[in-house]
């Protein structure tokens, strides 16, 4: 069995979330961060079911332990549900064709952090498991949920998942559990990085309309009159494992 701990930064209103292992467990803490604010014009899809490649564009940059970086964009892998990022050391992908937020990592080379950036990818994440709509909820978003991890190699030590650039529908405040980026520490593990493969979750939301972030201070293109924004869905999360074979 693998347990977690999640432990919530000060700063966080993020739900926590505990399920303790007799054989191990990881202290995972979770921030979030108002920096970098951006904004939307139209919202969040009301099918917010966000899939594997509905992700296609968002980056992700990828820290090794000797420091070197690695930019990669998240590509679909096939037509229906499928995505992720790949390259000769690193593997990251959406777990299973109901892909609602769960990801499966996987390195052959140690790694200090993962940088995802969702902006690009047209999607959000949505970091605070609330259901209402309302202060707290953006509307649309549904449940979120914050990091956290589902089944992997052991991992002794902390892990840091922190969200920033903070996301508000144009003409609202931002209510704190929507963001464009994740950042994921392993400094924090007992070997001061990762090595292996695991699967963490981060919920997702889809953007109504592609490309439509602006960091705020900046302006926007008006809304449309008319432009009906429709009430939800949730789509369920899939569970799979896979090893990633060396060439």
């Amino acid at each position: 069995m693998f347990g977690t701990f999640v432990k919530v930064g000060a700063a966080s209103a993020a739900a926590a979330i505990l399920s303790l292992s007799a054989a191990q467990a990881t202290t995972v803490t979770v921030d979030l961060s108002a920096t970098n604010a951006q904004e939307t014009v139209f919202g969040i899809d009301p099918d917010s079911n966000t899939r594997g490649n509905d992700m296609a564009g968002m980056g992700v940059t990828v820290t090794y332990a000797d420091n070197s970086v690695e930019t990669l964009t998240w590509a679909a892998l096939n037509m229906f549900n499928t995505g992720g990022v790949s390259s000769t050391d690193f593997d990251l992908r959406a777990v299973d064709a109901t892909f609602s937020g769960n990801f499966l990592l996987d390195t052959g080379r140690a790694i200090s952090s993962i940088l995802l950036q969702s902006a690009g990818g047209n999607a959000v994440f949505d970091a605070v498991s609330s259901i209402a709509t309302g202060p707290g909820s953006t509307e649309n978003t549904l449940r979120g949920s914050p990091f956290s991890i589902v089944a992997g190699d052991m991992l002794d030590g902390v892990i840091a998942a922190t969200y920033s650039g903070i996301v508000n529908v144009a003409g609202d405040d931002a209510q704190g559990d929507i963001y464009t980026d994740l950042l994921i520490d392993f400094t924090g593990l007992d070997a001061g990085a990762f090595t292996g493969a695991f699967e963490f979750a981060a919920d997702m939301d889809s953007l109504f309309e592609a490309g439509d972030l602006t960091p705020v201070g900046v302006s926007a293109v008006p809304l449309p009159a008319g432009l009906p924004l429709l009430l939800t869905g949730f789509g369920a999360f899939g569970l799979m494992r896979l090893r990633k074979k060396q060439a």
